[in-house]
């Protein structure tokens, strides 16, 4: 089992190293580690079905990304790379779970995970409030 930390600082990388490519901002930095957790709260579905052949279903793991870009691709125009860059991120945690099949540092991924989630959920607030801040004075 790969730790959140791990992917989200895969995902980070990802975009960090195209940053100058593709002139991205802090903001697609963000969701690339945000979409690189993001497949490991399948267990939320698990619990509501309670049913957990729902967690760790690769299917849903893979559909779930296809089907977030088909919809939202066409409607969000100005956001299509943030958009990219988050299904990229997504796409390296299915990567990184299928190359490391190890599960027995289960407990340590869970808080791992809390603490990982918490920090990006507080940097992507402050890079969202950034970019209104932004948008409002130009």
């Amino acid at each position: 089992m790969v730790l959140a930390t791990v992917h989200a600082l895969t995902g980070f990388t990802i975009a960090k190293l195209s940053q100058k490519k593709f002139n991205l901002s802090n903001l697609t930095l963000y969701l690339a580690a945000f979409g690189a957790i993001i497949p490991d709260f399948d267990f939320i579905l698990a619990i509501f079905f309670q049913d957990m052949t729902w967690h760790r279903a690769f299917t849903h793991h893979i559909a779930i990304p296809i089907i977030f870009l088909a919809i939202a691709y066409f409607p969000l125009k100005s956001y299509r790379k943030e958009l990219l860059f988050f299904n990229i991120g997504y796409a390296s945690h299915i990567l990184l779970d299928n190359l490391a099949k190890n599960t027995s540092m289960l407990n340590l991924a869970l808080l791992d995970g809390i603490a990982i989630t918490i920090f990006l959920c507080i940097m992507l607030y402050k890079s969202l409030k950034q970019e209104y801040k932004h948008a409002r004075t130009t």
